[in-house]
């Protein structure tokens, strides 16, 4: 006697196809080296909601464990939020918390290539100083670099030649592997991050 295995069918699967393009589409306006697992998060997420999207326990139990509170964070970066009115929805929109790190959920999209460099810069400058009290705004070079080159907008030659172009964004350029960020590029790192939570 041969036993045929009933497949599920085909509309059960159909289902899932708005809810995953939902997802993808959602994944697609993260940082392209954390979209991969951002998606099986959020499948795995949906899935064990019994096919929702879990409104209460996992993102109340994210933002208990992962979100920021400008108390804890250092004099520098509580006088930076509150002078430019940064508020902690505006750090969770933009960035999640794992484990001490902090990941980028925001995308650039400016296309040229030497204001993307220097927005990836301030941005990660941005990211170091949020990670402890102890941290300043500043960003490794080798960092950026590797940023450029992952979404494609690093540019070769020109690479350094962008940072002594915008040298008033920055402290002093002499050390090549890490540079500061000056009160005036604090300010251009404020207005991009406003401009970020408002796409």
């Amino acid at each position: 006697m041969t036993v045929i295995a009933q497949l599920p069918d085909v509309s059960d699967y159909e289902k899932l196809r708005k809810p995953i393009q939902d997802i993808i589409k959602f994944t697609d306006t993260i940082d392209g080296q954390y979209r991969e697992k951002c998606f099986e998060i959020l499948l795995g997420c949906y899935l064990a909601g019994g096919g929702s999207v879990p409104k209460t326990g996992f993102t109340v139990e994210v933002a208990k464990k992962e979100g920021f509170v400008i108390a804890d964070m250092s004099s520098e970066m509580k006088t930076f939020l509150g002078e430019h009115n940064i508020t902690e929805e505006i750090l969770d929109k933009l960035f999640v918390r794992d484990r001490g790190e902090i990941h980028p959920l925001y995308k650039i999209t400016e296309p040229k290539r030497a204001k993307a460099q220097i927005q990836i810069a301030l941005l990660a400058a941005f990211e170091n100083a949020l990670k402890s009290p102890s941290e300043a705004f500043e960003f490794h070079v080798n960092l950026v670099r590797q940023r450029c080159m992952d979404i494609k907008m690093y540019d070769g030659r020109d690479f350094f030649i962008n940072f002594m172009d915008q040298a008033g964004l920055f402290g002093s350029l002499s050390n090549y592997e890490v540079i500061k960020v000056s009160p005036i590029g604090k300010v251009e790192l404020a207005n991009f991050i406003m401009v970020l939570s408002k796409q």
